[in-house]
């Protein structure tokens, strides 16, 4: 009667993030259907993170098609479950069991029978030549003809860049405004988070970057000494200074140790979160006693 093919994801950022699925409904029948509503399985790595949901009415012509939303609402918690589970197997793969409760008009009950002989389904004759049904139909990726739809790294990043993931992870205090002097810096933190997901290497890389960024900002503010950044003045203080000298030199070592190669093997992302997190706090620190200290 009908199937169902995956065509992609999005994210929508709410005070909990939630997934539209966009799906393809193919009416294979000679009979108009409409589907009124739906609540759908979803499974991400053979875990199952709870039910997507259609509530707009969707009318299909015989013999067409028609894209539709069906929306997941998946809470932080939920979201960090997937994210670790990504982490460990390195791949998203998504399963939906589309389940709609929809009427078709035009056929009779035995003809409907027969459309749906290997769907499971609940029929419910109405007035003549209407059924109401109530179908579980797997979503298939049509790429691969298989009900496991293989989510690609790129499509999974662009979704928790849309829910803001990242921003939840790695700012939990108040954010750093961009403006000239920032905002290559931010760019790069935000950079090195997304490829933290599936390039260790090109992640510190951009980590050490944003390092290099912080170094000439300080510079070009005046706070330079025999071609060093000079601490003690941003810091109005010799053992301040001397010991955010020494945590700069220190993150700098772990971008340069961690990119080698062979090393970065031993990277987790434990390792690079702990990074990430720590240059975004150096960089509020110096913003701020920059202020404080020299105007």
């Amino acid at each position: 009667m009908i199937e169902v093919e995956y065509i992609a994801l999005k994210g929508v950022n709410a005070y909990e993030p939630f997934i539209a699925f966009r799906l393809r409904i193919k009416n294979l029948s000679d009979g108009e259907i409409t589907i009124w509503n739906s609540r759908d399985l979803v499974r991400i790595n053979e875990q199952a993170v709870g039910y997507a949901t259609t509530i707009n009415a969707s009318v299909i012509e015989p013999k067409s098609e028609k894209e539709i939303l069906t929306i997941l609402t998946i809470p932080y918690d939920v979201l960090e479950r997937i994210e670790k589970s990504r982490s460990k197997e390195g791949k998203i793969n998504l399963e939906i069991e589309y389940r709609p409760m929809l009427t078709c008009a035009g056929l009779d009950v035995d003809k409907v029978e027969e459309l749906l002989k290997i769907k499971k389904y609940v029929l419910i004759p109405m007035v003549p030549n209407t059924t109401q049904i109530w179908l579980n139909c797997p979503v298939v990726d049509p790429k691969t003809k298989s009900t496991t739809i293989r989510v690609t790294t790129d499509e999974w990043l662009d979704f928790l860049s849309e829910v803001n993931y990242k921003r939840c992870r790695v700012i939990e205090v108040p954010a750093i405004d961009e403006n000239e002097k920032t905002k290559q810096i931010l760019e790069e933190l935000d950079r090195a988070w997304r490829l933290m997901a599936e390039n260790y290497p090109e992640s510190l890389n951009a980590c050490r970057k944003a390092l290099e960024e912080i170094k000439e900002y300080m510079k070009s503010s005046g706070c330079e000494s025999n071609g060093e950044i000079d601490f003690k003045r941003i810091y109005g203080g010799e053992k301040y200074g001397e010991a955010m000298d020494g945590l700069f030199r220190k993150i700098w070592l772990l971008t340069d140790i961690g990119s080698h190669t062979g090393r970065s093997k031993m990277t987790t992302r434990a390792d690079m979160e702990f990074i990430i997190t720590s240059i975004y706090m150096l960089l509020k620190s110096v913003l701020a006693n920059l202020e404080a200290n020299l105007g």
